[in-house]
């Protein structure tokens, strides 16, 4: 659940850039990994619901017409949880004492050794 939560965070919060270049050398361990991810989905749970919640809305109301991509952009154009997930994320990030791009680093490199 956390892992599968922690890439739902990464692809919201993917702007298009490459996050391997902001990685720092400091690889985070496995359970590290795993705290942050726990406490990601702590912090962010309802903000993700609400968001869920709007799409869901937008998809019914346009009798599922819409593309995702595009959803997903005017989502997070418009919808003001956009700063709250962030937010909520930093505050993750400075109380693990690690960078967005070392969980983005440790998170793919820790589970794609896992299949």
């Amino acid at each position: 659940m956390a892992a599968g939560l922690g890439f739902l965070l990464y692809r919201l919060a993917d702007d298009g850039r490459d996050s391997s270049s902001a990685a720092s050398n400091t690889a985070l361990s496995r359970e590290k990994l795993l705290e942050v991810l726990k406490d990601l989905r702590k912090e962010t749970s309802s903000a993700l619901i609400t968001l869920a919640g709007f799409a869901l809305s937008i998809k019914e109301q346009t009798e599922n017409k819409i593309d995702d991509a595009y959803l997903r952009e005017v989502l997070m154009a418009q919808s003001p949880l956009k700063d709250q997930l962030k937010r909520a994320e930093q505050k993750v990030y400075d109380k693990h004492e690690v960078t967005e791009g070392q969980v983005q680093a440790a998170y793919f490199g820790t589970f794609r050794e896992d299949s």
